[in-house]
């Protein structure tokens, strides 16, 4: 069950789903999570989510194994009461990245032998879609959950704006990531009073550091994501450029944009201010938060980015695109940050700079970003995900 701060003796109704002090009468009804793969963060989360509460038996589907974009490393002790579903996969090529559908086979069949009380299921995919078809004819609550936003999902053509009307209209409830995530979903027909939101998170334990002393003379800006034209990797450099301050711009991310960027780095003469890192492990990553200054994250495209979450648990100050819908949840404006249009190569500069000149202000914005962190932590993520299900079994 959540966790509640008056103690486990109090009988109140909690956002898990059950009256705590009184589970004995409860019989565990079977909640099944359905998802595209295993990504860490995620994994953490439905792991927390098995461990707190004694109302339901939370299983997880997941419709493919991995993505050859990924690197993820999983901790298979966490993927309790997990399967993975029969599917093949169609990869779409697309201008800033690729886009992979998973098409399962036989997800009717697995619900029909797990039996669940509810569906919670992620997007708007074939998957999701074989799910809601059988909820709709077995008369189980189905709850849509999504990470998109409109902004992220800009690109959508008829039949795509017409899938997310009919999933929404005919589902019980709704999770989103983000306000933005919940913006998208009241676009397309939720109804608010049904529409809860669950924050996309990391385990902040794993990535809360003690910071190295920073070296004045070498001031670090960290930027975190895949060498793909969408992470606006271009955008920072040209950015950057003009720093009148000393630094080190650290790029730790591998991708097919590598040496398009090496060049570019060559042609606006950077070479001595730029440092590529490659795919990090956790352990390596969470030293470079740690000896970093300045987080700076440039993307053109993103529904959330977690990197952003991961630098606030460094105590970093975050210079975020406009174009990371998270960051309008993250980042406080002036306080632990800027969310900058990074197409305004000025304005993204300045921002870099005035950090860089001001070391006490970065640390006090750095400060404030460990501060903001509290909503962030699974026993807050969880109340969100809680509220849907007491919502759908009108508990």
């Amino acid at each position: 069950m959540c966790e509640n701060n008056d103690g486990p003796d109090k009988s109140w109704k909690g956002s898990c789903g059950t009256i705590m002090g009184k589970t004995e009468n409860f019989r565990m009804k079977k909640i099944v999570i359905i998802t595209n793969i295993p990504s860490p963060y995620r994994v953490d989360f439905f792991d927390y989510l098995q461990r707190h509460t004694n109302a339901y038996e939370i299983h997880i589907l997941y419709a493919s194994r991995n993505e050859e974009n990924r690197s993820w490393e999983i901790e298979k002790d966490k993927m309790r009461n997990s399967r993975f579903l029969d599917s093949y996969t169609i990869r779409i090529p697309r201008r800033f990245d690729t886009k992979y559908i998973h098409v399962s086979r036989g997800v009717a069949g697995v619900l029909e032998e797990l039996q669940p009380a509810v569906v919670v299921a992620s997007e708007y995919n074939p998957t999701a879609l074989q799910a809601l078809r059988y909820c709709l004819k077995k008369k189980v609550p189905y709850i849509s959950w999504t990470d998109g936003t409109l902004n992220s999902e800009s690109g959508l053509n008829w039949f795509q704006k017409r899938l997310r009307r009919y999933v929404i209209g005919h589902a019980t409830a709704f999770l989103a990531s983000s306000t933005k995530s919940r913006e998208a979903q009241l676009t397309y027909g939720a109804d608010l009073e049904k529409c809860f939101i669950s924050f996309l998170t990391v385990d902040l334990e794993k990535y809360t550091i003690q910071r190295a002393a920073v070296n004045e003379k070498t001031k670090q800006i960290l930027c975190v994501g895949s060498l793909i034209e969408r992470k606006g990797l271009d955008l920072l450099l040209e950015a950057a450029q003009g720093i009148e301050e000393d630094y080190i711009l650290a790029l730790a991310g591998s991708g097919p944009e590598e040496n398009n960027l090496k060049k570019l780095v060559q042609s606006l003469g950077m070479e001595n201010r730029v440092k590529f890192l490659g795919y990090l492990p956790q352990k390596e990553l969470k030293k470079e938060y740690g000896k970093s200054t300045i987080f700076a994250f440039p993307t053109r495209q993103d529904c959330f980015a977690l990197v952003i979450l991961e630098a606030m648990c460094a105590g970093l100050p975050v210079i975020c695109s406009r174009y990371a819908d998270g960051a309008y949840d993250l980042v406080d404006e002036g306080k632990n940050g800027y969310i900058v249009d990074p197409y305004n190569k000025e304005q993204f500069r300045r921002c870099m700079q005035e950090l860089l000149r001001n070391p006490k202000r970065a640390e006090q914005m750095g400060g404030e970003s460990i501060r903001r962190l509290g909503r962030f932590r699974f026993e807050e993520v969880c109340r969100g995900f809680w509220d849907a299900i007491d919502c759908v079994l009108n508990i």
